[in-house]
């Protein structure tokens, strides 16, 4: 079970958070073999706590299998990233978006070999506004921004593009053990550097 921390708007019962049940409707509906189904869901759980989602049971995250490792071995790496680009063309084909897609939203099923992307469309109602900060670095691991398009922390805008860009960002780290560019500073100036430039527009191909 799945809670969030609070509603997605001051109101439970506003347009927006109308708008991101009815994204879960959606989602409840996608039938893919590695996206993680919703089996239920509710505006509120208890207290001040807002929406709540009922998952399958997973083993655990891609960031856990990632701890301790300075990369992964491309058989390996294969055998992740392309369910989780036929989840992605699937869900695109639906009309969905993803937003958010990084080592915590990249589930591996109590059947090791079953892959989920999980967190359809959640970024998009409950934003992540985050520092990277040296610790976050030391410990290897990096926010949601480290993975974000620079139309998402520029503008707030997802698209599909989005989503592809976020991926291979998640296969350069894969395969290398590092960020194609470096985490420590603010994403603003991250995706503003000269420096980076060229290394963003790749990414986008």
């Amino acid at each position: 079970v799945k809670v969030f921390r609070a509603a997605p708007s001051d109101d439970p019962d506003g347009p927006r958070a109308i708008q991101f049940l009815n994204q879960l409707r959606t989602q409840k509906r996608l039938s893919h073999p590695n996206i993680l189904p919703v089996i239920d869901f509710g505006n509120s759980s208890w207290g001040n706590y807002g929406p709540f989602l009922i998952l399958p049971k997973c083993a655990c995250s891609l960031r856990e299998i990632m701890k301790g490792r300075d990369f992964m071995p491309l058989s390996l790496a294969c055998e992740i990233l392309l369910p989780m680009a036929s989840a992605i063309d699937y869900a695109h084909k639906m009309g969905v978006l993803h937003g958010d897609i990084k080592p915590e939203n990249v589930l591996v099923g109590e059947d090791a070999s079953k892959i989920y992307l999980a967190d359809f469309g959640v970024a998009k109602y409950f934003p992540v506004l985050e520092r990277v900060s040296s610790t976050m670095e030391v410990l290897g691991q990096a926010g949601s921004s480290a993975y974000m398009s620079p139309e998402q922390i520029e503008d707030g805008v997802q698209t599909p593009k989005s989503d592809t860009y976020s991926l291979a960002v998640l296969a350069f780290e894969l395969l290398t053990g590092f960020f194609p560019f470096d985490v420590s500073v603010t994403p603003f100036r991250q995706m503003r550097s000269e420096e980076h430039t060229s290394e963003l527009q790749s990414l986008r191909h």
